[in-house]
Formats: C-alpha cells, sequence, structure tokens
C-alpha cells in the first residue's frame, strides 16, 4: 500500500485538529491550559474566506502545540490520556464528515459565523473579548452540533465541567477541532493514513517546526 507523504498544509490541519483535543483535555482535567493556543484555535472559527490552513490559524504558530503533539503522541506508546485525545480528535473529524451532508445546519453555522466576524475580527489577544466570543461560540456549538451524533462526551474534573467559562472553552475548542477536521479531510488526510503514517507527519511536524 502507497501511503502519500503529508504536506505542510495536511499537516497544519491535522495539528489543528489534535491541539483542538488537548486543549479539551487541558480544560477538562486541571486549571491551567495553553491560553494561546486556545485563543488562536478560537479565531480559526472566524477565517472563513481563507482556504490555506497556515492563514486559518494566523500562521505555524496558531498550531504550536498541536504540532508539539504531533511530535510527542505519534512517536509514543498511547496511555489512556492520550487515547482520550485521540477520541476527541476522531469525534471532531467524523463530525465534521456529517456536517458536510448537512447543507442547513451547515448554512447556519456560517451566517451566525459571518456575524461574529464583524463584532471580534481583528484577533487581537483580550481575555475579556476572547471569553465573550468563546460564550457566543458554544451558544452556537449547543443550539446546532451539540445534536448530532457521535456525541462528544467529555471526561475530567466536575468542579472545572461546571464552571461557564470552562464549559464555553471546551466547547470552542471542539468547534475548532470540527473545523480542521473538514479542511484535514478536504486537503486529502484519511483515518487510515494515521495508521500507516505516523513517521511521515513527525517529520513534516518537525520540518515546519523547524523552519
Amino acid at each position: 500500500m502507497i501511503v502519500p507523504k503529508p504536506d505542510n498544509e495536511q499537516t497544519l490541519a491535522l495539528a489543528g485538529m489534535l491541539q483542538s483535543a488537548v486543549l479539551v483535555n487541558q480544560l477538562a482535567r486541571t486549571a491551567d491550559w495553553d491560553r494561546s493556543a486556545l485563543h488562536d484555535s478560537t479565531f480559526s472559527l472566524l477565517r472563513l474566506e481563507e482556504t490555506s490552513a497556515e492563514k486559518i490559524f494566523g500562521g505555524y504558530f496558531g498550531v504550536d502545540l498541536g504540532l508539539r503533539s504531533i511530535i510527542k503522541y505519534f512517536a509514543a506508546k498511547p496511555d489512556n490520556d492520550v487515547r482520550e485525545i485521540y477520541n476527541y480528535a476522531a469525534a471532531a473529524h467524523q463530525l465534521s464528515l456529517k456536517l458536510l451532508k448537512m447543507q442547513r445546519t451547515s448554512d447556519v453555522i456560517h451566517n451566525e459565523l459571518v456575524e461574529f466576524q464583524s463584532r471580534f475580527l481583528p484577533s487581537q489577544e483580550d481575555e475579556d473579548r476572547d471569553i465573550e466570543l468563546q460564550a457566543a461560540l458554544a451558544g452556537l456549538y449547543s443550539r446546532t452540533i451539540s445534536y448530532l451524533t457521535p456525541r462528544i462526551i467529555v471526561h475530567g474534573d466536575p468542579g472545572h465541567l461546571q464552571d461557564p467559562d470552562t464549559v464555553s472553552r471546551v466547547r470552542t475548542a471542539l468547534f475548532s477541532g470540527i473545523r480542521a477536521g473538514f479542511l484535514w479531510h478536504h486537503l486529502g488526510g484519511r483515518r487510515w493514513h494515521l495508521l500507516f503514517n505516523r513517521r511521515g507527519y513527525i517529520q513534516r511536524a518537525n520540518l515546519i517546526m523547524t523552519g
């Protein structure tokens, strides 16, 4: 079987999907998460006109956490935490494919994201502004995507998961993972590639990070 080698764009899209999954795991289990990564994943949802993965994530550094996660997790034997991260990423990809077949729901999501663009772009980091956007995105996620199956069940500390801001951040991270999953598929990524081409993704991620 010949497995195509991933290019930069496909690797960045996969990094975006994995970054979202790592953020969900961090948010659900600890009071500490990668704030810069969450900011970049959040605003990737508003760059609707962009077709380049690099531009969608605001540059390579926008998926730095995801690229590092590819290098770290793809090279190691997965433990329970890593399997959970993989499950979040896989579910996000599956939901992205389902949304492709649901034109009405996709249109609702697109129209509301266009409205968010006018309110929140450009994307300078500001914690209060990020919280406001994440609450808006979480509401859109709850009204549309949360009804789709398979439903993504997030496991973690109930104390964190009962906090409204944390719930908004988790839903935003999942939302960005679905966007990245759609992009990865559009760029030729397939689930079976992850069985046979992990080394290719690791090599490409290293090349991107070293410039």
